[in-house]
């Protein structure tokens, strides 16, 4: 499903776009295309959708935040533009030749999961399941656990949106990243960190305690963006608020996570 919507100016990436399609040929012959993409069920804008163009294989494109993208196609032919993300249906979409510019507004839809790949995921990770099912079953302190089927009901479509909820939490913005920190309190850091809130004394400043990942039981490095894992991949996450509240199984882990852990498990497993 296609439908036209408001044309809005990138500047940097129309300048990147005319370097790309300068290789291949004169600027003149290109035009062009924006894209937004959104999920055809709740109309939310799809970040991280792989946009290529058919004929152009030493390029792809990225839809940003809000789901926009900008792609340099030729002038004079129809173009044939493929998206994919996980969790998705794969779409093809066919531009026809023009000589201006091109907006156009695209809606992906969910993927139906076969019962035949849920089974052979399951019993590869069974194992890693069945630890995670004992620790929420047997209620872990102050911990928070969101299931599978949670994850289905709140339609989320980034994984930062399935934690943010979570007991002790709370989402800030590193850069352009969302991160996970706790909201019971700050950390002190030495001299004058970009994101802390200057402190009184002793050249200490503020800043916030984020939690670290983990991934399938491995922890990732700090800073790791949760939106670099789709919704549609998790089969459970356990937020921790802070070190006591670990399972004697985690204990590996406390040093490192002084503000808190987000364990992530995938339907795929390690």
């Amino acid at each position: 499903m296609i439908r036209p919507f408001a044309a809005r100016a990138w500047c940097a990436v129309v300048c990147l776009l005319l370097a790309v399609a300068g290789r291949v040929g004169a600027q003149g012959a290109y035009r062009l295309v924006s894209l937004r993409v959104a999920d055809e069920g709740t109309q939310a804008p799809l970040p991280g959708v792989r946009v290529t163009v058919q004929g152009v294989g030493d390029r792809e494109w990225n839809t940003d935040e809000r789901g926009g993208v900008l792609v340099a196609v030729a002038r004079d032919a129809r173009a044939v533009i493929q998206l994919r993300r996980m969790g998705y249906a794969p779409l093809t979409v066919m531009v026809p030749a023009l000589s201006d510019s091109t907006e156009l507004q695209v809606v992906l839809q969910r993927a139906v999961q076969s019962l035949d790949t849920a089974k052979i995921v399951g019993e590869a990770s069974s194992t890693m399941f069945a630890g995670f099912e004992g620790r929420r079953l047997r209620g872990a302190g102050s911990a928070t656990f969101i299931t599978r089927d949670q994850i289905e009901k709140q339609l989320a479509i980034r994984t930062i949106d399935v934690v943010r909820r979570a007991a002790g939490t709370r989402v800030i913005d590193s850069s352009g990243v969302l991160l996970v920190a706790s909201s019971r309190g700050s950390k002190a850091v030495i001299g004058g960190g970009a994101a802390g809130v200057k402190g009184g004394k002793g050249g200490f400043d503020l800043a916030p305690c984020v939690m670290r990942v983990a991934v399938d039981g491995s922890l990732r490095e700090a800073g790791f963006s949760l939106d670099a894992i789709a919704p549609s991949e998790l089969h459970g996450v356990e937020v921790y608020p802070g070190p006591a509240t670990m399972p004697a199984e985690f204990s590996g882990l406390r040093k490192d996570a002084y503000c808190g852990l987000v364990m992530i498990w995938t339907r795929r497993g390690p």
